[in-house]
């Protein structure tokens, strides 16, 4: 049992780093690669004003 909560553990933060943490980073440190990654997927003009 607790090799399964440590493996969900692990799995967690993994997908949390990934899906949440980088792309925030992305958007603060570098603004231009956010915006050619959502340009193509429509995103408001106002996302992409900097």
């Amino acid at each position: 049992m607790k090799k399964i909560k440590i493996i969900f553990w692990v799995t967690t933060g993994f997908i949390f780093l990934f899906e949440a943490l980088m792309p925030l980073g992305t958007l603060l440190f570098a603004h231009e690669c956010f915006n050619a990654g959502t340009k193509p997927l429509g995103y408001p003009t106002i996302l992409h004003t900097h």
